[in-house]
């Protein structure tokens, strides 16, 4: 079972195609996710799918003027049978609500130090290969 999908993006700011970068990563990313086959499982066809839209996303910056330096945070929660599957690459944060309290999930991808403290480290479209983090959490 493919689960149900949510995505977030942030494009990057003071960069050209930061907007077209968030909204093409969320529709590029569910759009793949949902075509790759059941049998791959969810973190792989998650991965694939991110991966697919980082290329993408990391290509059209280098050829079209317009979106130079498009670039974007991503976080996706998948919730599929009792486990909730996240992947992560930027500063857009997931939180689990357990009682009255947050727990933060995902750690942010920024320098955290000095005058450029909230500098991103990793954004979907800065590289052609993305890394990013990826987990899974138990629903019960």
């Amino acid at each position: 079972m493919q689960g149900a999908v949510a995505a977030m993006a942030d494009g990057v700011g003071g960069h050209k195609g930061g907007r077209a970068g968030a909204e093409t990563a969320v529709r590029a990313f569910i759009d793949g996710y949902y075509a790759q086959p059941e049998t791959l499982g969810v973190s792989r066809a998650a991965a694939r799918s991110l991966e697919a839209a980082n290329s993408w996303i990391a290509a059209q910056s280098r050829v079209d003027p317009a979106l130079e330096g498009m670039a974007t945070t991503f976080s996706t929660l998948i919730l599929s049978r009792r486990n909730a599957f996240i992947l992560h690459v930027g500063d857009t944060r997931i939180y689990r609500l357990a009682g009255d309290s947050l727990e933060r999930l995902t750690k942010d991808h920024i320098l955290g130090r000095g005058d450029f403290a909230h500098a991103l480290l990793r954004a979907v479209g800065f590289e052609d290969a993305l890394l990013f983090d990826q987990g899974m959490h138990s629903l019960n």
